[in-house]
């Protein structure tokens, strides 16, 4: 065999041999993650009607087996999976809404949760949405990704909900062009080339659908959570925002002090941190009562994965200062 066709045969074997080495690596990753997922969905549950959104997570692996495509029932709602992707991003989304947002607004009002105006920053296919419409007279919808957008469009009239206003734009700190990275869940605000929409301040949205107080704002951005925060700067140093989720992603080099210190800054301490799974937490917000002076009065409560208080949430945020010797 000649030197180069030696050279070809190995590179052939080679690149069919690291694909393998790929594809097991990748299947491996997805299967921890799901069991992650569906150990910690199971410790969560309280009631039976916790049993709905934990039967999609059980039957995900065989629909994901045979590429079920069709109407998914996710226990809030009705939604529509076209493929592999939209299936696995479906389960882990409702997983979120039932088991980690609603949980923790349920625990922050005391069971009694109702809302009259919501705004839902990066909606996706509309999870979260579908899940308070029922709680809320209005809730406002922010997805920027053409197909992200067609589906949240596609899932609220699946589910007959005329409470909901959908916006195809990306909250920002500035009003211009962005450009969109990844797909799905995982779409966001990133630089170079891809797809665009126009970003928009959330203080313009608010003004444009005559907002003047949101009783819930969550905000889910894969990364950009300060901007959208700057963008948010007016309503919330006004006091308009009632309650915040701000979900962080250290993994995409959010600090999670500096969006605490920069929430406290503008008026708001942190009452709830839910460190739910693979390395990310939801941080809640609420407005700091007239004089309040910082985190140390409030008590905030830190729940670990299993739901149990973490009590060193404070010692974390506001670390001694260390004494002169």
């Amino acid at each position: 065999m000649r030197t180069s066709a030696r050279i070809s045969h190995y590179w052939k074997h080679r690149s069919v041999s690291t694909l393998g080495d790929i594809r097991a690596h990748y299947g491996a990753s997805l299967a921890s993650s799901y069991v992650q997922i569906a150990v910690l969905a199971i410790r969560r549950i309280i009631s039976v009607k916790d049993f709905g959104c934990l039967k999609l997570i059980l039957l995900t692996p065989l629909m994901y087996t045979v590429g079920f495509r069709g109407m998914v029932e996710t226990g809030r709602g009705r939604m529509r999976s076209q493929n592999r992707q939209e299936l696995r991003a479906i389960m882990y989304s409702t997983f979120k809404t039932h088991f980690c947002y609603l949980r923790r607004l349920a625990k922050l009002s005391n069971g009694n949760g109702t809302f009259s105006v919501v705004v839902d920053v990066g909606a996706n296919a509309g999870d979260f949405t579908i899940g308070v419409s029922d709680r809320s007279d209005k809730v406002i919808a922010i997805e920027p990704g053409q197909a992200n957008f067609s589906r949240l469009q596609s899932n609220i009239k699946e589910n007959h909900l005329n409470n909901i206003r959908v916006e195809k734009c990306a909250a920002h700190d500035r009003d211009e062009q962005v450009v969109l990275g990844g797909m799905n869940s995982d779409l966001r605000v990133t630089s170079g080339f891809g797809e665009t929409a126009d970003g928009i301040r959330l203080d313009v949205l608010l003004s444009k659908h005559q907002i003047d107080e949101v009783d819930l704002i969550k905000i889910d951005v894969q990364g950009h959570e300060e901007h959208v925060i700057s963008g948010l700067r007016n309503a919330l140093e006004n006091g308009r925002i009632k309650l915040a989720i701000v979900e962080l992603h250290p993994k995409r080099g959010v600090s999670r002090i500096a969006v605490i210190n920069r929430m406290k800054s503008l008026g708001y301490r942190p009452v709830l941190e839910d460190k739910y799974l693979f390395g990310q937490t939801q941080l809640y917000f609420e407005l700091k009562p007239h004089g309040h002076s910082g985190i140390e009065d409030s008590n905030p409560i830190s729940l670990d994965a299993q739901g149990l208080p973490d009590p060193t949430l404070e010692s974390r945020l506001n670390p001694p200062v260390p004494t002169q010797s």
